[in-house]
């Protein structure tokens, strides 16, 4: 049988070799990286839970990232050009860097600065008795006002509730539509709850928060694994309720002790 000269041998495997490099996917080529830290441009501590996004001219999306617990985050970028950088994070002031330019097999270090929003809540008048507003409702107005301002999850107050009118704080449940797969927390104010939320009227939520993805749910309720998170408040001043006065504590103290001597 004869055999092929051996430079002839080295010379098809040659061009084999590049006729299947022509044939690979540019996706398995190197890719470029951008990566880099967030932090608080007042102090330079690291913000985490950041949503970075890479945007082509057109405004579609390239690549998105999260920020680490230290700030730091990481991008795998295939393709090259001009983007723009877009940042964002509950509690601070989203930015946009324009001119961020990918070459091929590029590494890019960035530093993101973030600076912090005032939320500024509406003055409230008194007409009535004062009663102490507890701090877990004074928190849930603040946050409320702050993702309705930035677009970030769903947010019933009283005064949606109101035109809404269901049943009870499940039936407003029951119309969030959450990704497949996804067991969200439920909360009744701060505390997980399990089971239908039908003991609470209308009259009785002072709102509701729905937060459905990761990035949305605010940090200081976030838990490794979670994929949604759903809170109901609870009014501290239903209709009907009447104040606590110390007449009436006084009235109530002595009601309780007569009946103690009674049942001896």
């Amino acid at each position: 049988m004869n055999r092929a000269p051996p430079q002839l041998s080295r010379l098809a495997i040659f061009t084999a070799a590049l006729f299947a490099a022509e044939l690979l996917p540019s996706e398995l080529s190197a890719q470029s990286v951008i990566h880099g830290v967030v932090t608080e441009d007042v102090n330079g501590r690291p913000v985490n839970i950041a949503v970075l996004r890479l945007l082509r001219p057109d405004g579609s999306e390239v690549v998105q990232a999260t920020s680490e617990s230290d700030g730091s985050f990481r991008m795998e970028v295939a393709d090259t050009g001009l983007f723009t950088l877009a940042v964002s994070r509950v509690g601070f002031q989203p930015i946009s860097a324009d001119s961020i330019e990918v070459y091929e097999n590029d590494d890019i270090e960035l530093e993101v600065r973030l600076d912090p929003v005032a939320v500024v809540l509406q003055a409230v008048t008194v007409v009535a008795q004062r009663q102490a507003i507890p701090p877990r409702i004074l928190q849930f107005r603040e946050r409320a006002a702050l993702n309705q301002r930035a677009g970030i999850g769903r947010i019933w107050t009283r005064e949606d509730l109101a035109s809404l009118r269901p049943h009870s704080a499940q039936d407003v449940l029951d119309r969030v539509l959450w990704a497949n797969r996804c067991r969200p927390l439920v909360m009744l104010d701060g505390l997980p709850f399990e089971g239908p939320m039908t003991m609470l009227g209308p009259d009785e939520i002072e709102g509701i928060e729905v937060y459905r993805g990761v990035t949305q749910i605010p940090p200081q309720y976030y838990r490794y694994g979670m994929c949604g998170l759903a809170m109901v408040w609870s009014r501290h001043d239903p209709p009907g309720m009447r104040p606590l006065t110390w007449r009436r504590a006084v009235a109530a103290g002595t009601i309780v002790l007569l009946l103690g001597l009674m049942m001896r």
